[in-house]
């Protein structure tokens, strides 16, 4: 796979799985749309990286394995507050994930896309539970 030229060396890590199955994205727009699918260092490249976050994770998407954490983080942080899940089958041509739990949400994972991936094309937004 060629990855985004965004992400460091060792990057995803070598114990990332393919990323297949069902993943749910917090979206912004009515539709998934490209600007849904940018890392949080394709949006903020000259910015200092939050505390606790490593330069391979903001380099990557927060996904869930499960819609209700999803929900719950949209409920919980006021920064999502306006987001909706979106819900996408994915398959191993769509990069690896990483099992990244935080306190907030024990399905969390990181998602890491290869160029030339266009993931809103099999994501479609779910109702908040």
């Amino acid at each position: 796979m060629v990855w985004n030229t965004h992400l460091p060396e060792n990057c995803p890590p070598q114990e990332a799985q393919d990323a297949e199955g069902a993943l749910c994205r917090l979206v912004s727009h009515s539709s998934p749309h490209p600007g849904d699918f940018r890392s949080w260092r394709e949006t903020n490249m000259s910015k200092d990286l939050p505390k606790g976050m490593t330069e391979c994770q903001a380099g990557g998407l927060s996904v869930y394995r499960g819609k209700a954490d999803a929900n719950r983080t949209i409920k919980r942080i006021p920064r999502f507050r306006k987001s909706q899940p979106a819900l996408g089958i994915l398959t191993p041509d769509f990069g690896k994930i990483l099992f990244t739990p935080s306190k907030d949400s024990k399905s969390h994972h990181t998602w890491w896309l290869p160029s030339n991936t266009q993931p809103w094309t099999v994501f479609q937004i779910a109702p908040i539970d």
